[in-house]
């Protein structure tokens, strides 16, 4: 699906990646030529894969927390931060804030449903697909258990990315017009991490103090280094957006990684038709994570909005590429699929968890997030 920026002629700005380990250099694109129409053409990455399946959990969160759809989460409450679910969380389903939790008073690895979860894999989905069905679309590693590479990996079964095409860099421009007119070394000033500042240590170290802020770092500044102060016009070369043809739009779900996947029942035994329920499902659950993202916009980033040129059409490759079928389908008709799906899953006696798993912080991960909200000042 090809997008536009809003108007003719409008940059956008793609994410910054740091340079090499080691390298000097400043933040950069992530930019190479590709074949686009049978050509190689410059094109620039506006949203990776793993981001846009970061977008595609958060399409799905939001579908759950309105009622569109029931979907397995594990789901965390930290304090000062909220809930995490298994949604929000990079390791997904075997991340680390699980691995520290506790189930009824129990570290979550050893629980039954931690359990579960780790010694699922291709072969074995089942827990996967109760508890946890996204960790089968978007791939899932359990990576901080211990285990190195004999843990559970799951390959994505979806693939999605946008990028610019005929990207032609632009340039920065920065500036600021003091309206006091500070200049820049009028004062010795003396500052903390935490923005508390004065003309001497310890005035700073008294107000960071009235503040709750006992134990601070001070060290010397200037105006121009607490927001104070003009600074000049400049053009930057680097980080200064990109002018675009048009953005491309892919969304790839894998058939063929999904038909590795086998949906074992309580007794270990697997059928062709359980198995295939359980993909049918998954391949529903896709299509409506892709139809929901879409419905909540192109707004990667600041400067980053694109508009869609016309409706997503999705096409059906059969055996051979040249196999084809095109079709259209939004968010009702994807949940409709996903609700026939279910249903036909339920009759081969395979559900998943319609009530998120409540786990509880462990003391351990409750006190390391203290320490870091104190160091960072929260």
């Amino acid at each position: 699906m090809r997008l536009l920026p809003p108007a003719e002629g409008t940059k956008v700005f793609p994410p910054t990646y740091a340079p090499p380990p080691g390298s000097q250099g400043s933040p950069r694109y992530a930019e190479e030529p590709r074949y686009i129409d049978g050509e190689p053409t410059p094109t620039v990455l506006l949203d990776s894969v793993p981001s846009q399946a970061n977008r595609m959990e958060q399409a799905l969160l939001a579908a759950c927390r309105r009622g569109a759809i029931r979907l397995p989460l594990l789901q965390v409450e930290i304090p000062g931060h909220g809930a995490v679910t298994s949604l929000d969380a990079p390791h997904r389903v075997f991340d680390a804030i699980f691995r520290d939790s506790l189930l009824d008073g129990e570290p979550f690895p050893t629980s039954r449903i931690g359990r579960a979860l780790r010694e699922a894999g291709l072969g074995n989905a089942t827990a996967l697909f109760r508890y946890a069905p996204t960790a089968l679309l978007f791939g899932a590693w359990d990576s901080h258990t211990g285990r190195g590479t004999k843990g559970t990996k799951i390959p994505r079964a979806v693939v999605s990315e946008i990028v610019g095409v005929a990207a032609q860099r632009g340039v920065r421009t920065q500036g600021r017009i003091d309206p006091l007119g500070i200049e820049r070394d009028v004062a010795e000033i003396y500052r903390t991490e935490q923005a508390d500042w004065g003309f001497s240590e310890e005035d700073v170290k008294k107000a960071a103090a009235r503040a709750g802020r006992g134990d601070v770092k001070v060290k010397k500044s200037r105006p121009s280094e607490i927001g104070h102060g003009n600074i000049a016009p400049t053009v930057q070369e680097d980080a200064g957006g990109v002018s675009i043809r048009y953005a491309l739009h892919t969304t790839v779900i894998s058939v063929a990684q999904l038909r590795q996947l086998r949906f074992p029942d309580g007794t270990g035994k697997t059928s062709a038709d359980r198995d295939a329920a359980g993909r049918l499902v998954l391949l529903s659950l896709a299509l409506y994570a892709t139809a929901a993202l879409h419905e909540e916009g192109y707004q990667l980033r600041s400067r980053c909005l694109l508009i869609p040129e016309s409706e997503p059409r999705w096409e059906l490759v059969g055996p051979t590429a040249g196999e084809r079928k095109s079709f259209a389908l939004d968010t009702s008709g994807a949940r409709a699929l996903l609700d026939e799906a279910l249903e036909i899953a339920a009759s081969h006696d395979l559900n998943w968890e319609t009530e998120p798993v409540i786990l509880q912080p462990s003391p351990k991960l409750v006190r390391l997030v203290e320490l870091n909200d104190a160091t960072m000042g929260r």
